[in-house]
């Protein structure tokens, strides 16, 4: 398999000690003890001109033996250019890589193997490429179920073995082929005929981009009868929250404008500051002049959530979302209230609630979450200190169930 190299929680950055020209091979640090020890990867600068290397040594502050451009293009940097070991294509490509190896594998004992039952190799694929337990006697059925409780028994017994000892538990990623579910029922519960997929493909865009956002959730009252896609306000307060919004065809997740008059909701597609306009998707709703509107969560009720609907992209089947949040913090002075928090889409609870700071000043900060996904939906929150940085938010994986 393809050579995959450790991460660093929140990748921590560093910066360039001394400037670089595009081909010397001992790159001086700051601080090398914010990135892995060799061999690893690091990217050095931001954005579409980064450049990512490969490291084979470090030495107190320098990181030697390094392969230039070994994604993106070797260039000359300056001294001060940021340096952190980042999530890349090359992580992502390698495990996908290593994910379709290891399925492949056909040495017995492992998962791949199309060979006969072993005491630590309960399921297996057969030459067809179905999943088994013993050889299936049809396409449609999976053989002889005395013989496959007394495997599951011999199994949950084992002190050894790739599966671990103890646990009447079956996985493995072919699962979902199999036709005929009503063993599963059976054995483990009806629950056991729906199955959860992992699908590590990227959705295109961006759930959110905010930028130099207020902290606080808007509230304001309609001004005059609106439309089925545009509402005038008046009266509003943290007006900031919705100034930042920004919108078109790549931000595809949809800040959900509530009516607490009424008690129904609006998703904003864009909003005008200047002219006190918010333009909704199309609604035939009964809004009418003077009721109160706030972009403030209903379901999520503690101070500051807003709701985000991802019904553009996210089917109702999705469960989870795994995201990948960057902050890109524009202010000059340390503070520690500068952060974001994400929810799922249901009443507070402290031990869902996940998090991504940016507090120290003009840093750019990024993180991956995994993230329970209710009716479509989620809410997210700003602390104090976020009224002067970018957020943006992607989806990067997603997990849902499959009756199949």
């Amino acid at each position: 398999m393809d050579t995959m190299y450790p991460a660093k929680i929140n990748s921590p950055a560093t910066t360039l000690a001394s400037g670089i020209n595009d081909n010397v091979t001992t790159i001086p640090l700051t601080d090398a003890s914010v990135v892995p020890a060799a061999p690893n990867l690091a990217v050095i600068g931001t954005g579409e001109d980064a450049e990512t290397i490969l490291y084979t040594g470090k030495s107190v502050n320098d990181l030697t033996g390094c392969t230039r451009g070994f994604q993106g293009t070797a260039k000359a940097w300056d001294s001060g250019t940021s340096a952190a070991r980042f999530f890349t294509a090359y992580d992502y490509d390698t495990l996908r890589t290593n994910l379709s190896t290891h399925d492949e594998t056909e040495t017995p004992g492992i998962h791949g193997s199309t060979t006969a039952n072993t005491a630590s190799k309960l399921v297996h694929r057969d030459t067809a490429g179905r999943a088994m337990i013993s050889d299936p006697a049809v396409d449609t059925h999976i053989d002889n179920q005395g013989a496959r409780d007394a495997a599951i028994s011999t199994h949950a017994g084992l002190t050894t073995g790739v599966h671990g000892a103890g646990a009447n538990t079956l996985w493995h990623g072919g699962l979902t082929n199999i036709v005929d579910k009503t063993h599963l029922s059976q054995d483990f519960g009806a629950s056991a005929t729906r199955l959860r997929n992992l699908i590590l493909t990227p959705i295109t865009g961006e759930i959110i981009r905010e930028l130099g956002t207020g902290i606080s959730a808007f509230s304001a009252k309609i001004n005059g009868t609106p439309s089925t896609t545009s509402v005038v306000y008046d009266t509003e307060t943290n007006e900031g929250d919705l100034t930042g919004i920004q919108s078109g065809a790549n931000y595809w997740g949809r800040r959900i404008l509530h009516n607490t008059t009424r008690g129904n909701s609006r998703k904003i597609v864009s909003v005008n500051v200047a002219t006190n306009t918010i333009t909704t998707e199309a609604s035939t709703d009964d809004w009418a002049d003077n009721d109160v509107i706030t972009t403030q969560s209903q379901t999520n009720t503690m101070a500051g959530y807003c709701d985000i609907d991802l019904s553009a992209e996210i089917p109702s089947t999705v469960t989870a979302i795994q995201v990948f949040i960057f902050l890109d913090n524009n202010e000059s002075t340390l503070d520690n209230t500068r952060y974001i928090m994400i929810h799922p889409f249901m009443a507070y609870d402290f031990g869902y609630r996940q998090w991504l700071n940016c507090n120290v000043p003009d840093l750019k900060t990024q993180g991956t979450y995994f993230l329970q996904v209710h009716s479509q939906k989620m809410t997210y929150w700003k602390a104090g200190g976020c009224d002067d940085i970018g957020i943006g938010i992607k989806v990067v994986a997603t997990v849902e169930y499959a009756d199949t």
